[in-house]
């Protein structure tokens, strides 16, 4: 007896299998005070470990606080607010959770 099978039939009306149930959009859309996740900080090398000493890596749980067009997103990550610069926000994938 599979418990796996029997788990994945059970609840693939709620999950069907062949259709994303994550939203992935960039940082500069990501609605604001809601929660969110990095997936790809799509940064250059240059500036990557300094992204992942701040705390934006892939993994990172985030809440967007402000928006600006000129200047880019702020985002709260573990209690730190952080200001990403419009050029990486356009860059970075998040999902939404």
């Amino acid at each position: 007896m599979s418990f796996a099978g029997d788990a994945i039939g059970h609840w693939s009306h709620l999950f069907p299998l062949g259709e994303a149930n994550i939203s992935h959009v960039n940082l500069s859309e990501c609605p604001l005070r809601t929660r969110a996740r990095i997936v790809d900080p799509a940064v250059s090398d240059k500036y990557l470990l300094r992204f992942q000493e701040l705390g934006i890596r892939p993994g990172a749980d985030f809440t967007a606080v402000n928006r600006s067009l000129i200047s880019g997103v702020v985002i709260n990550i573990g209690g730190t607010r952080i200001a990403v610069d419009r050029g990486s926000a356009r860059k970075m994938e998040v999902e939404i959770l």
